[in-house]
């Protein structure tokens, strides 16, 4: 049985007063919701979990106002092609996201990691 976990690390700032502590509680959440979006639409590959590949793959994207997707990049590799293809097909498949709150001012650089497991 195969088991990950994606991860997030924001890109932007978060100011320190209590509008810093609402704007962080709003980033929280939607974090939260995107990754939750981007566990439920990954796939682990047949082909890999066959051959036991395993492994995390670092990505970014710019995600836009309206919820779309662009610009993915893979910023550090699972060391296999296979699964490095299958988390940025994990992205396109759960988008387009919802919508960012407004006072997260976007469009947004996110950094997830992808996590490829196979459980015995």
């Amino acid at each position: 049985m195969a088991k990950s976990i994606p991860s997030a690390f924001p890109s932007f700032p978060t100011p320190p007063n209590r509008e810093g502590e609402v704007l962080r509680r709003a980033k929280a959440n939607y974090l939260a919701q995107i990754l939750a979006l981007i566990e439920r639409a990954k796939v682990y590959p047949f082909r890999a979990r066959v051959a036991g590949y395993q492994g995390g793959v670092s990505l970014s994207f710019v995600l836009e106002p309206d919820g779309r997707v662009r610009e993915i990049k893979v910023l550090k590799s699972s060391g296999y092609e296979l699964l490095d293809r299958a988390a940025v097909k994990t992205i396109l498949r759960a988008s387009p996201f919802p919508p960012p709150p407004p006072e997260l001012s976007p469009p947004l650089t996110l950094s997830v990691k992808i996590s490829f497991v196979l459980k015995e």
